[in-house]
C-alpha cells in the first residue's frame, strides 16, 4: 500500500475571492479534482450580489436566511432549505431580507 495520511491543513479547502461575484461577497472553493467547484455567497440584511453566467449547470443550496433571487428577468423566493437548479449561461442576482448564505456547486 502506498497510502500516506494527510494533515487537516492539507485536505481542507481554503476559500478564495470569486471573480464571478460582482459585489465581492462571494468566495470560491476549488478542489484539486476538476469535476466541480463550489461558491459561497454571504449577504447581510439588504445586501446584494450578482453572479455572472457560468458555462455549465449548477445547483444552489440556501443554508441560512431568506431573500430574493432574480434570473432571466424573473424573481424567486430563496430561504433556508431551498434548492434550485440553474442552467448553463444564466446570470443570477441575490438580495437578502436578513443574513443569507448560499452555496452553489457548478461544473464547467
Amino acid at each position: 500500500m502506498t497510502f500516506a495520511p494527510h494533515s487537516a491543513d492539507e485536505v481542507l479547502l481554503k476559500p478564495n475571492p470569486s471573480s464571478r461575484g460582482k459585489s465581492g461577497k462571494t468566495e470560491e472553493y476549488k478542489p484539486a479534482m476538476t469535476e466541480f467547484n463550489t461558491m459561497k455567497t454571504v449577504l447581510g440584511r439588504e445586501d446584494k450580489e450578482t453572479i455572472e453566467a457560468i458555462d455549465g449547470p449548477s445547483i444552489l443550496f440556501v443554508t441560512t436566511g431568506s431573500g430574493k433571487m432574480t434570473a432571466e428577468s424573473k424573481s424567486y423566493e430563496v430561504k433556508e432549505g431551498f434548492v434550485y437548479f440553474i442552467g448553463q449561461g444564466v446570470e443570477t442576482s441575490y438580495m437578502a431580507n436578513q443574513q443569507l448564505v448560499i452555496y452553489r456547486a457548478y461544473a464547467e
